[in-house]
Parts: C-alpha cells; structure tokens; sequence
C-alpha cells in the first residue's frame, strides 16, 4: 500500500516569516520598551533559523529546529508578544508533524489556534485548521479531518488566499481518496491542480499530480498514473521538496510492482527509504519498508518479506498511524497464510480488523462509513477464506461458525445501524438554528424538484445542471442531520450489537426455515447453510463464474436476460442454478428459505431458479418460500426494534394510477388508448431523466387497488388516493403512519448513477393542470413514518440499488424499513401492468382470506401466475425482504 504526497505545504510556513517586532497591539508592556524590543528581536531570530532549519528537510536540522522554535516561544512569552507566540508555537507543531510525532503535533497546534483568534490573525487560522486536519487523517480519524479542512477553507477564500485554498482542496481529496471515494477525491484534486499552477505554487503543482497519480493506480490504471508521477517527480527535484520526491519515488515503485516488474519496483523503493530516513519522515519510512515487504513477498522471499514487515510496525504504532498499522499487520497475516502459519495469520488479521472497527467507528457519517467500509473490505474476505482453510483442516473447532460471523460483521452494517437509531429520539431538543437550517434546505430541494419536474428536454444541459444542483441539496441535507445526530445525547449513547454468534442467530430460526447465507470471493466462494439446530457449509465457485450466469457487463447474457425476454430459463439458469443451490439440495427438501445474498447475487430472483437436478424446468418456487434479508442479524434487530415502536392500527392505505402527462384523458377530457408499458433500456433511461417523454399511465394500477380495498369491507379501515390525489402530500402526509400495509401502486425507477434520483413516481398535476412535486426520492424515504406490517412497492426496479461491497443493495427497501417497514416486497425490473395486478390481488386474498403468511400469501400468487402459463418474467420480479413469520 503505497501513500500519497499530503500537502502539508511548506509554502505555508515561510508565508508566516513576517515582521513581527513590538509588543501585540492593544495590550500594556510591562517591560522597559528598549529590552522588549530586544527580546522580541532575539524572538525573530530563534524563529527564523528554526523555520531555515525546518525548510532543510533533513532529521538533525528537524531536531535542530525545534530547539530555535521552543527559544523563539520562551521569548516570545516573555516579551508578551502573541504574535511571534503563535508562529513559534506553529513552527513546533509542524516540526513534530513532520518528525512523526502527531499527538505532539494536536497539542501545540491547539495551544496555537485560540492566541491567532484572540488577535485576530485569520490567515494563519486557517493554515493552523487544515494543518490540525492534516494530523487527524494521519491519525485515521478522517472525519475531524474533513472538520477542520471544511473550517479552513472558507477562510481560505476570504482573505483571497489562493495557495491556502489549494492546499486545502488538495488534503480533503486526499481523505475522500482513503475512505474510498475515489470520484470525490478526483473532483478535489482538480479544483486545486489549475489553483496552484495559477499562483506558480510548483510543490503543491508536483503534490496533487501525485495525488491524481495515486487514485489512477488504485484505479487499476496504472500507466496514467506513472504519467502523472513522471510530471511530479522533476518539479519536486527543481524545487528541493525532498519528501515529495521520496513519496513520488515510493508511488512509482508501487505502480512496476502492479505491472509485474518487481526488480524495478525494488529499484525505486530503495530509492525513496534512504531519503525518507533522511528527511526525518518516519510515517513514509514506515510505508516504503511494508511495500518493500510486498515486493519481497510476492517474490517468494517470505523471510525477508517478513523482516521488512516487522521493522515497519513498530515506527507505525508509535507514530499513532492506525491506518498503516492495520496495512502492515493485513500483509504480515497474508504472508503467514502463504507459508501455512495459519494460526499466526488468524492472529495478524484480527488485529488490524479491530484497528478497522475503531476507525470506522470515529465516522458518524453514514456515507463515509459505507465508502470506507467498501474500501477495506478485503481484510474481511481474507479472513473469511483463511477461516475456511482452517475448517478444513480442523473441522470440529468451529472455524466455520467463525467465518460466518465474520461475514455478518462485513455485511450491512449501516443499515443495522440505522435501524437501532429509529427506535432511539435522537433528534429531540434541536436548536433553533439547526432547525431554521434544515426548513430552508427542504425548500430549496421542493423548488428544484418541481422546477426539474417541469423540464421538457431531459437530456439538455439544464436538465443535468439541475441533478447536479438537487443532488448536492441532498448531500447537504445529509450533512445537516449528520450533525443534528452528533449532537445528540441519545445518538451517542446508542449502543450497537456485536457480531451475531451462530447461536444467536439459531434462536431467530424456525424448524421450518433453512438461512442461505452467501459470500463471493475472489478465489471461491461459501454457502452457509443454517437450521435452528445445525450449521452446514459448502465451497462454491469464484465470483467471475457465478457473476457469468447471473448477466454479463452489457446485460446481454445470463439468467436476468434470460427471464426478461419473456421465455422459460434455461442455459445461464441451470447453471447458475448447478453453481449456487445444488450443492445443498439435499439439505433444502420443502423448508422455507431466507437468503442472505451477496454482490451480484441481490439481482437474481431465487424463485425463478430451477429446482436443483429437475429434468425440466421447475421454478424453486414450487417447494419453498423464499423471503430476503440485508444479513444474517438483520431480522433479530428488525424483532427488537419493532417490539419498541407502536405499530399502525388501520389496515391498508394505497396509492394508485396517478396523472404522469398533460395528454392524460383525465386532463384533456378526451379518451385515449391505453399506452404500453415502458420497454427497452433506451426508452427507460430517457423517461427516468425527466419529463421529456412522459410515464405511460397505469390504467390496471385503479383496478387492482379497487379490489384490494373490497377485501377490506370496513370503510373507515382503508383509505386510497388515486388520480390527481395520488401525489406527494399524500404519501408523506401524517395520516399514512395510521395503517399496516401501505401499497404503492405506480411507475417507479433505479438510478444507478445518482441513486439519491431512484425513485417513486406520483402523480405531477393537480386537477387545474398545474405543477406538482412529482417524484419521492430514495433520500426521503428515510423521512417517512411508516411502522406498517408491510409495505408493497408495486412499480418497476423498486427492489434494485447500487451494489456496494460490505453493504450489500442500497436502494428503497433500506429506506423503508429505517421508515419503520417490517417487511418491504419490491421489484427487480419493469413489471408488467396487468400481470402485476393480479399477482397483488391474490397476494392480499391470501394473506386476509385465508389467513397465511406474507411469505406463503406470496408464493401463492406467483405460483398462480405460473400455473397460468406466465414464465417468471411476469410473476418472478416481486421479491419480500424482511420478517417471514405471519
């Protein structure tokens, strides 16, 4: 693992080498004038030979320049000069940043900060902010990181302090680029890179190239990123920047050791240890010696890579750098597994997954939490195969129960999170101005919504200006409540369970409920079999084979586009279904089933799979119910949560055949022919952009819900919106918390570019033919009150969302459950409109006449369908995640 320039800025230093003789303005001087004068002066020499010194980038001129600093303090002090105080105590913090000693660094940064407000000094301000940012993403703690980069920025601005701005930009690219937001730290470094050019800032022009350079080679592009080191490493040399030259050097060596070429990855690492030993830079020391180790590791040379391992940790651990630290310990455990020491690798990667749960612990970011959590995901993976090679070897011990609980701990560990915190008030007693803020963001967001609701070109510029504009409204309003949160007594005591143990997750099974739980890797994969009373485990093939059947990258091939065209699976369906089901057949018999899917695995419809070795084709749905789950614990916090909250009384609210087009009969007055449902991947991406070409009505939509509500005969028991009625105050309204089954029946979408845009349509005019907010988006699905038995999202792609590693599918049914949903049935592609209708209407008889669960009322219905002689592509796409009992 390579490190990057970080752009503390040097620069930045000798801007504060100012004149600062006399006493601070506005305060008496005890001392005579002419000995106060002197002793300032004396000041300004200790500090200007400390700052000569710390310029020298080299350890005894490092050492050396503390000495001068403490002087120019002591002096300083003395003579009362607050001023030259605060450039001293400056001068010591950095010093010691760049020693490798950040907890000292925190200390006299913080002693720096109040005496630069107290006079007033906001430049230095913000230099001291972001270099006190600096310290914490050293330390790993990246959000206060971004706290303090985001306080010194604006300064920064102000005072028109474009070199400060730039190297700010610079540092909080750099965090995004280490939580894994690779995008983000990209559209940081570009604001900064033209900034420095601009103000002729060489150094901070090398560092964000090699920072640019850093994300392409996480990126897999390797030779981009040699390009960009290539233009950073002469412009460090010009300018004498030492440690940027030996970090530079390290990256180069990092991006031959992914092409391959490890003698010349050796050359140049060697290269940057000499001179990070000599500049004092411990902390790039520690770095270039663990990629050293990686070299040699992969070379074969286990005991040499060992050795350059074990001189790396220590100067890690005593320079506080978790990250780092958690790096060299996952490449210890790696190169102990290769030599079979097992039991010494367990013991390595355990270690830097608890330095993982710390650090992610310090986010109270939930976006940040799942980008971070997404990037260290393969110390889990790493930990779940060692964990099963152990099994194997030692069948009895328990391995395999370990394994799975280290694959509940990597899986959906936000949305647990958020389902503990909507039982908790943790947003009671706001501030005032918090509150004030929060009203002003939502209406911003409600004026860009209905302007983006009444665009007629939805691939203009405009158009895609105003996602931007919405999206970063989102983002903001995302901020807002990240705060209101972290001021919250109730948020800070919350406490979050641990991993499930297997027995704990036992006692949440039935005899009658087989747990699939699934995790793909690299090498192979595992199905974890799960009963209430034993624990069976099988070895499934990699990722890329299984990810083979499922689709392909264009979506042209495979098992989904098998069931879309409409005809029986068959090819990538027996396949898939060989790869994932059947070697548990004989487990399975007729138990219900609950899947626990991973990666690509959240695309596949299970009931729609063969049944294992039938000789025609059977859907699994034939012998099993089929329910999902975001992990295996889930269900055991959705009991708990649930059990806290009142549930809703009344028993069903739905929506129905909103008005989508101003051609729309129930405006125009004429009759129309019925418009066929949106079909072709093309025409969809066009309607989900904006209105441009307008969502076809949804006639069966009024059908369905009409029969629905005549299974509830007690009129004040059901409420409907349909129409013009069917719109966005109705289904955020207040009234909706009321009942138990809340069913949305409508056209619906999954942006996979901008999920905050996945969303449910509604109805866009009111009777009069004036503008309406016409979409719920993903984001506001979380502000909804919804403690319903079940809620129904009877509309295309409802049941997709991105798919992020170690968070499984972010998409509405995670929204709706923090909502308060129980249960959540959505979809996996574009339904058919009549099919739907009579798929729901057999659900809820089942459910409410013959008394069955939600799960076999589902099952019901679809197996109707079937028996009808409708292929999966009508019946298979409704999916129920949640609660399978009654």
């Amino acid at each position: 693992m390579s490190d990057r320039y970080q752009g503390l800025g040097l620069a930045l230093l000798v801007s504060l080498g100012v004149v600062v003789g006399g006493a601070t303005p506005g305060m008496a001087n005890p001392v005579q004038p002419a000995i106060a004068q002197a002793t300032v002066d004396e000041a300004q020499q200790a500090f200007d030979e400390g700052k000569r010194l710390l310029e020298k980038q080299d350890k005894e001129s490092l050492q050396g320049a503390i000495d001068q600093f403490e002087k120019a303090l002591k002096l300083s002090r003395q003579s009362r000069n607050q001023n030259l105080q605060a450039l001293a105590l400056f001068g010591l913090a950095r010093t010691h940043a760049k020693l490798g000693n950040p907890q000292k660094a925190l200390e006299l940064y913080n002693q720096t900060l109040p005496i630069l407000r107290a006079v007033g000094n906001r430049p230095r301000e913000a230099t001291t902010l972001n270099d006190i940012g600096f310290v914490y993403s050293a330390l790993g703690d990246k959000q206060k990181a971004l706290e303090f980069y985001s306080q010194a920025l604006p300064i920064h601005r102000a005072m028109g302090n474009r070199s400060g701005e730039a190297t700010t930009l610079n540092n909080i690219g750099r965090v995004y680029d280490a939580l894994g937001e690779k995008q983000k730290a990209l559209e940081f470094y570009n604001q900064a890179l033209p900034i420095h050019r601009a103000v002729g800032n060489r150094s901070g022009e090398a560092t964000t190239l090699n920072n640019i350079g850093f994300v392409y080679a996480a990126l897999g592009e390797q030779q981009k990123a040699l390009e960009l080191y290539n233009q950073s490493l002469p412009i460090f040399r010009v300018v004498g920047d030492r440690l940027g030259e030996a970090t530079t050097l390290n990256n180069i060596g990092n991006v031959y050791d992914a092409l391959g070429e490890k003698q010349k990855a050796l050359e140049f690492l060697n290269q940057s240890l000499p001179i990070r030993r000599a500049v004092g830079d411990r902390l790039g020391e520690a770095t270039t010696l663990s990629d050293i180790g990686a070299v040699y590791d992969a070379l074969g040379e286990k005991q040499k890579a060992l050795e350059f391992y074990n001189q790396s940790l220590p100067i890690r651990r005593a320079a506080g750098d978790r990250s780092g630290e958690a790096i060299t310990l996952s490449n210890l455990a790696v190169s102990y597994a290769d030599q079979n020491n097992l039991p010494k690798a367990l013991q390595n990667i355990n270690a830097a997954i608890a330095i993982i749960e710390t650090l992610r612990s310090e986010l109270n970011n939930d976006a940040l939490k799942t980008s971070y959590f997404k990037s260290v995901q393969s110390y889990y993976e790493f930990k779940i195969d060692l964990l099963m090679r152990l099994h194997r070897q030692q069948p009895t011990q328990g391995y395999d129960a370990a394994a799975l609980e280290t694959v509940d701990q990597s899986r959906a560990r936000v949305l647990r999170e958020l389902l503990i915190q909507s039982s908790a008030n943790i947003t009671t007693n706001i501030s005032p101005e918090l509150l004030a803020q929060e009203k002003t963001l939502n209406q911003t967001l409600d004026t860009k919504e209905l302007q983006f609701t009444k665009l007629s070109d939805p691939l203009g510029s405009k158009a895609q200006s105003l996602k931007d504009e919405i999206a970063k409204l989102y983002a903001d309003r995302d901020d807002l409540k990240n705060t209101i949160r972290a001021k919250s007594p109730a948020y800070a005591n919350l406490q979050y369970p641990k991993p499930t143990k297997l027995a704990e997750l036992q006692q949440q099974l039935d005899p009658d409920t087989l747990m699939l739980q699934y995790s793909l890797g690299e090498k192979e994969s595992y199905l974890w079999v799960i009963s209430n009373t034993e624990l069976k485990t099988y070895i499934l093939p990699k990722r890329s084979d299984i990810e083979k059947n499922v689709t392909d990258d264009n979506g042209k091939e495979g098992f989904i586009r098998e069931i879309n065209t409409g005809n029986i699976p068959q090819r990538y369906a027996t396949q898939l279904t060989a790869q994932i089901i059947t070697p548990a057949a004989a487990q399975l018999k007729n138990k219900r089933l609950v899947i626990v899917a991973d990666g690509i695995l959240h695309r596949v419809p299970f009931a729609a799979l063969p049944a294992p070795n039938s000789k025609t084709y059977q859907p699994l749905l034939i012998d099993h119910e089929i329910t999902y789950l975001p992990s295996a614990s889930t269900i055991g916090i959705l009991r708990s949560t649930v059990a806290t909250k009142p549930r809703a009384k009344k028993t069903i609210a739905i929506l129905a055949d909103p008005v989508f087009s101003k051609d729309d009969d129930r405006l125009t007055g004429k009759t129309t022919t019925d418009s066929k449902n949106l079909s072709g991947a093309d025409e969809f991406l066009k309607n989900r952009i904006g209105r441009g070409m307008n969502f076809s009505r949804l006639k069966g939509t009024a059908a369905e819900a009409k029969a629905i509500l005549s299974l509830v005969p007690q009129e004040s028991d059901r409420t409907a919106a349909f129409g013009f009625d069917a719109n966005y105050d109705w289904i955020t309204s207040k009234n909706i918390s009321q009942y138990r089954y809340i069913h949305l029946a409508t056209h619906g979408f999954f942006d996979g570019a901008k999920p905050a845009f996945s969303s449910i349509v509604l109805s866009g005019y009111d009777a009069q033919g004036a503008d309406r907010k016409s979409y719920l988006r993903l984001p506001e699905l979380f502000n909804l009150n919804l403690p319903a038995e079940l809620v129904v999202l009877s509309a295309c792609q409802t049941g997709l969302g991105n798919d992020v590693p170690g968070e499984g599918s972010v998409g509405m049914t995670r929204g709706l459950m923090y909502a308060g949903a129980l249960r959540v049935a959505s979809t996996l592609w574009n339904v058919d409109d009549n099919s739907t209708s009579e798929l729901m209407q057999q659900f809820y008889k089942s459910l409410w006449q013959s008394k069955k669960s939600h799960a076999a009322s589902l099952r019901e219905a679809q197996l109707k369908l079937w028996k009808e002689g409708k292929t999966p592509y009508y019946w298979a796409a409704f999916t129920l995640q949640g609660e399978w009992l009654n």
